[in-house]
């Protein structure tokens, strides 16, 4: 009798432990997802801020061009492309931080037309200023078989680094139908396969070599940069 009432006893006391570490399991959960909740909120408020600001920026470099000051348009707009190319990244953070896809579609709606806006202002700058530099419209793939689209972006990157305010990329995710422009732009330029990229009106499907890239944008400038001549 004495056995059985301290098994009972042990029992008891493992059902009492058990109720209290899931209790405080169930607790930590809470407080995490109220943490991470917050977290993504702030994320969202400051990418929606950092959009509004683009779209701002963009009417004032618009008002710049009726103006012809193409000093100050020239460097606020790389500024501004610029920014465009770290608010990627953080959209990228964005996705892994947050389960919401109302929210990521939202965001990256805003990001495609910032792209488009500023390609589009870049190549009117280019015309109004005389501005010897060249501009790419290159669209990729999120999909992991799409090993080439790594591959081209990581060219492009490079390219980039080497031809610093002389080279413009903007790169549009050639799937995201969610934004009509993509659908309207691929339609425009018949994009069947990525990566591919519009240079000077011109298509060019598949992976470009970094030699061939090189070659083509170096035809494009009329003060060739140093890296064309070695």
């Amino acid at each position: 009798m004495v056995r059985n009432k301290v098994n009972k006893s042990k029992y008891i006391i493992a059902l009492i432990l058990t109720l209290i570490i899931f209790s405080l399991g169930l607790l930590i959960g809470y407080g995490i997802t109220g943490i991470r909740l917050k977290y993504t909120t702030d994320i969202e408020k400051e990418q929606r801020l950092a959009y509004d600001s683009l779209q701002v920026q963009a009417l004032y470099i618009s008002s710049l061009l009726g103006r012809g000051d193409c000093a100050a348009l020239s460097k606020t707009l790389q500024k501004n492309i610029d920014d465009v190319e770290k608010t990627a990244q953080k959209l990228e953070d964005f996705i892994k931080d947050t389960n919401s896809k109302a929210d990521y579609l939202t965001l990256k709606r805003q990001y495609v037309i910032s792209q488009i806006r500023y390609w589009l202002l870049a190549q009117e700058t280019n015309r109004l200023c005389d501005k010897d530099s060249v501009s790419i419209l290159y669209f990729y793939s999120v999909d992991p078989e799409c090993s080439k689209c790594t591959t081209q972006g990581v060219i492009l990157s490079y390219l980039k680094d080497v031809l610093k305010d002389k080279l413009l990329v903007f790169s549009l995710d050639a799937n995201f139908v969610e934004e009509p422009l993509i659908s309207l732009i691929n339609n425009n330029y018949e994009i069947m396969e990525t990566p591919s990229i519009v240079l000077n009106e011109k298509v060019y499907p598949g992976l470009i070599t970094k030699e061939e890239l090189l070659k083509l944008l170096c035809d494009q400038y009329n003060e060739k940069p140093d890296v064309c001549n070695g």
